[in-house]
């Protein structure tokens, strides 16, 4: 079934996209549409205008008359690789999407503004592969446009590794003839700027309907236009916009004169190299001092895309964080724990299996759970659902050799080694939760934090810190390595082939970093909490989408106390502290929290982030401390 993706377009100069040579194609900009994960063949985009499209001045735009109305719509046919794109061209004569240099105008235009040079094609690759990536991109030949002259576009539109072709005879160019179509924006009033747009469904926007509009206004599908007519409806900001998507001058160091588009174009080199293709990846990003320990926020356990209920807090004391369902798409699915194996004892009510206090808790019938966690249904012969038990900080098998660990690979790997976390580094899990009796029945609860003190209401969850670990030890690619043999028994990313798959090993005492004083040398370096409200690190959210919240999201961003509906893979809860400023992968799985070394443009702020990063860790010192007894070795 096709989708509909709409975004929001700053520009409509006919470069992104280019819709002449009878085809439409998207080249260059919006990458994340280009990963060959957001649409699919058959799939629909829409490129909608905002209020400054055409004025050149983002702050002070000349007129609003595009702002939500339709700029194009496209097919998509197929996605080709950019190192394929170039030969196309050649060979079907796209002489409209080949960039020359020189021709301003036509330049406007060339989206094939990068040539594979390489010897051979790469294999995946992403922009969080630093390395792979900057190789990647210095192997292409760079045919600069007016509105790409720098290393920064290289980065940026590479970083979307196909080129969408829409199918000719259904990618319409409206351009400056939007104003001729009679058609709802409402639809269009709910798309912010977000790198991926929206995805709108049938209710916002009938398709057949908008196609019937443009074919009755005369709009054709871009196989049956002129050059002439699609030229006409290219919107040009104004000239001083140009170069570089800037009203700013671009000035001759030596000379300190402006230079015009023919000399920047001129000027800029064949390739890009690795060194400043790595330089452009980590512009403005937070450096760690490598002297000082970070705090890894990492979000663990049942949430809305795994598993799709919340874990418990029962009676008010007991924090039990449900480990996530494992694939069962794995070849060797069987060897993982099944959430019957994995027993823990309750106050008041003994011993119950993780799969008991998941459908207790639920009050749903176990198919349509098990269904929900996308775990192995009971009717498939299997009759156990599987779970990735991850990270081990109970020692559920009860075994003299237990070891605390957690382990991460890919995306969320190359974070935590980018930013070298290591020994010494302090893991907080959190997740989602909600109120339990002993009879795993929901109940409200009165919290006190941040915010003062709230009634969170039956079924509603809450995101808390549940438990911690200091980092003892890494081990990169532990399948290859001799592990202890508790790890190697148990731990689930034994079982992963993945080359960028790393254990991360608990120390066995709290060192005196993170350990509150007094307790020296006594406390185990892994726990998990009881339930506190300091552990708390948002209101209330009882029905899970509408209401109203302040969240930090991002590296830095303003809060936000307005309805909107909420994200769960990208927020960080607030309570932690707005001023504290952290790096995360787009799926928001590991929050690096770091104490200074701040981007320079921010270095104003540094001694306060770090006094607030200071107190946060007093904070968790002080929970620990309280509950001391927990965490004494024995």
């Amino acid at each position: 079934m096709s989708r509909i993706r709409a975004y929001k377009m700053t520009h409509a100069t006919g470069f992104a996209p280019n819709p002449f040579d009878k085809c439409m194609t998207l080249a260059c900009c919006k990458p994340l549409l280009r990963n060959g994960k957001t649409v699919k063949k058959g799939d629909w985009i829409i490129g909608v205008g905002t209020k400054t499209l055409g004025s050149g001045d983002i702050n002070n735009p000349d007129e609003a008359k595009y702002e939500n109305r339709i700029i194009y719509v496209m097919q998509v046919h197929k996605l080709v690789p950019w190192t394929e794109y170039y030969s196309i061209c050649i060979e079907n004569g796209l002489n409209s999407k080949l960039s020359q240099s020189g021709d301003i105008d036509r330049d406007i235009c060339g989206d094939c503004i990068y040539r594979w040079n390489g010897e051979r094609k790469p294999e995946e690759i992403t922009r969080s592969m630093q390395e792979e990536f900057a190789d990647y991109v210095s192997q292409f030949k760079f045919k600069p446009n007016i509105y790409h002259t720098d290393t920064s576009s290289p980065v940026h539109d590479l970083s979307g590794k196909y080129v969408v072709f829409g199918d000719p005879t259904n990618s319409y160019y409206l351009g400056s003839d939007t104003v001729k179509i009679e058609w709802s924006t409402k639809p269009f009033e709910k798309i912010n700027r977000a790198p991926y747009g929206i995805e709108l469904g049938s209710k916002d926007l009938n398709i057949n309907k908008l196609i019937e509009e443009l074919n009755k206004k005369g709009i054709k599908p871009v196989i049956n236009e002129t050059p002439e007519t699609l030229k006409k409806r290219i919107i040009k900001p104004k000239e001083s916009f140009y170069i570089n998507g800037s009203a700013k001058p671009v000035m001759d160091k030596k000379t300190n004169q402006e230079l015009k588009p023919e000399e920047i174009i001129k000027a800029m080199p064949e390739c890009i190299s690795k060194d400043e293709v790595m330089k452009e990846l980590n512009k403005n990003k937070i450096k760690r001092d490598s002297n000082k320990p970070v705090i890894i926020l990492s979000r663990k356990g049942f949430d809305t895309a795994c598993g799709r209920c919340p874990s418990l807090i029962i009676n008010g004391k007991q924090m039990i964080s449900f480990p996530i369902p494992e694939d069962s798409k794995q070849n060797d699915c069987k060897a993982f724990p099944t959430y019957s194996n994995l027993k823990i004892v309750i106050d008041n009510v003994g011993e119950k299996s993780l799969k008991n206090l998941i459908l207790g808790s639920t009050g749903r019938a176990k198919k349509t759970i098990f269904k929900d966690m996308e775990l192995d249904k009971e009717d498939n012969g299997d009759n156990e659902p599987r779970c990735h038990f991850d990270p081990q900080l109970f020692n559920y098998h009860n075994v003299p050799d237990f070891i605390a660990s957690l382990g991460q690979m890919d995306i969320a790997a190359r974070l935590l080694k980018k930013y070298d976390v290591k020994k010494g580094d302090f893991f907080l899990f959190f997740g989602n939760f909600k109120f339990v009796n002993d009879k795993l029945e929901s109940v409200s609860y009165e919290v006190e934090g941040k915010y003062g003190k709230y009634e969170v209401p039956k079924n509603a969850f809450i995101h808390c810190i549940w438990g911690y670990m200091e980092i003892g030890e890494v081990i990169a690619k532990p399948q290859d390595k001799k592990v202890p043999p508790y790890i190697e028994k148990h731990h689930p990313h034994m079982k992963y082939e993945s080359p960028e798959n790393f254990l991360y090993i608990a120390t066995d005492t709290l060192s005196d970093k993170w350990c509150p004083k007094g307790y020296e040398g006594k406390l185990k370096g892994y726990g998990v909490f009881d339930f506190n409200n300091s552990l708390v690190l948002s209101p209330v959210n009882d029905d899970e989408f509408k209401k109203q919240k302040e969240y930090l999201k991002g590296l830095k961003e303003e809060i936000n106390d307005k309805n909107f509906k909420r994200n769960t893979w990208t927020i960080l809860p607030l309570y932690v502290n707005n001023d504290l400023k952290t790096q995360i992968p787009v799926r928001g799985q590991e929050f690096i929290l770091f104490p200074n070394s701040l981007p320079e443009k921010e270095s104003n702020i540094n001694s306060e982030c770090i006094e607030n990063y200071n107190k946060f860790i007093e904070k968790i010192k002080e929970v620990i401390k309280k509950q001391a007894a927990k965490f004494l070795i024995s």
